[in-house]
């Protein structure tokens, strides 16, 4: 039979057995939080690449329907004043 001391020694031989293995699973978890974090912030760029892009056609799309609503809006106060110079005409 094992006497205390033994027992004590075998059972500090475990705990520092999984002491070293908790601190290898927080090391491993720390390396996974850090790719985790760098493909995240790929992630960010490309989004943001993208979601400019996008912005940046939807501005210019909008500066062409602007300019055509500025064109239509002269063509019909241009027609209003006609017919109201030739309504004052008669």
């Amino acid at each position: 039979m094992a006497t205390v001391e033994e027992r004590l020694s075998h059972l500090e031989g475990q705990m520092q057995e999984q002491s070293h293995g908790y601190s290898e699973l927080r090391e491993s978890i720390r390396d996974l939080q850090h790719r985790v974090d760098m493909r995240l912030d790929g992630l960010q760029q490309r989004l943001d690449a993208r979601f400019q892009y996008a912005e940046q056609r939807f501005d210019a799309r909008f500066d062409v329907l602007d300019r055509r609503l500025m064109a239509a809006l002269v063509a019909i106060l241009s027609g209003f004043a006609a017919v109201i110079a030739a309504l004052l005409a008669r």
